[in-house]
């Protein structure tokens, strides 16, 4: 007797996977819609221990996220077949920012003690303090010279204020300071001389004086040949 033989192909279908962020959220959370994780290195962490590469998708709730270094997705996140989607849970803004807002009841009159003698009269009353490391925040930055033949480094800490970039305290605040002579030119690249020996102004100026003692002065200078630069 005959026999009839059925074959059937079996289709393997990957199931996607939601993770659901909220900036009210916690990232001890699953990650669901009812318990949303705060911050996208939770979900990436997630992702890591999840064995399946089917699509995931985040759904990101509105609101600010704060972040503190850069997203990277690796070959770890992203496996063989696994595609990564980043969207808005709803119709809500969504804001990937990378700095922090500093709260402004927290910011106080400037008093230091051994540093508020050496304000200029006329700046005392008008410098406001504020402590960082209090709020999280402990990587300022570094400050780097700036100008031709100089590395480009990332910028160091800024800070903003109604969307304006405001200026680190210098001297003058408009305008360029004179000087009296140039006692040392300092090296001179351009004629094979690399040694970075620093120039050496002399200035008439009883402003100046008092920063006899500062421990990290810059100065910018707009040199001849209109070339300019940042340096310490």
């Amino acid at each position: 007797m005959p026999c009839l033989g059925l074959c059937l192909s079996v289709l393997a279908v990957q199931a996607q996977t939601d993770y659901y962020v909220s900036p009210l959220g916690n990232d001890a959370n699953p990650g669901t819609k009812d318990a949303p994780l705060k911050s996208l290195e939770a979900v990436k962490y997630l992702m890591r221990q999840q064995p399946s590469s089917g699509p995931v998708t985040i759904l990101m709730g509105p609101g600010r996220y704060e972040l503190s270094r850069t997203l990277e997705l690796t070959a770890e996140d992203a496996m063989a077949d696994r595609s990564i989607t980043i969207k808005p849970a709803g119709s809500g803004e969504v804001i990937m920012a990378g700095s922090t807002t500093l709260p402004s009841d927290v910011w106080t009159d400037f008093v230091s003690p051994g540093a508020t003698e050496k304000v200029n009269d006329s700046a005392k009353g008008n410098i406001k303090q504020i402590n960082l490391r209090a709020l999280g925040i402990s990587d300022y930055g570094v400050m780097s010279e700036k100008g031709f033949s100089v590395p480009v480094m990332p910028t160091e800490m800024e800070l903003f204020y109604n969307d304006e970039r405001m200026t680190l305290a210098r001297w003058p605040n408009e305008g360029k300071a004179q000087y009296g002579k140039v006692i040392d030119n300092g090296s001179v690249p351009r004629t094979r001389d690399y040694s970075r020996r620093p120039g050496v102004l002399e200035f008439d100026n009883e402003r100046i004086s008092n920063w006899v003692n500062a421990k990290d002065s810059w100065l910018h200078a707009a040199e001849s040949g209109n070339g300019g630069g940042e340096h310490r």
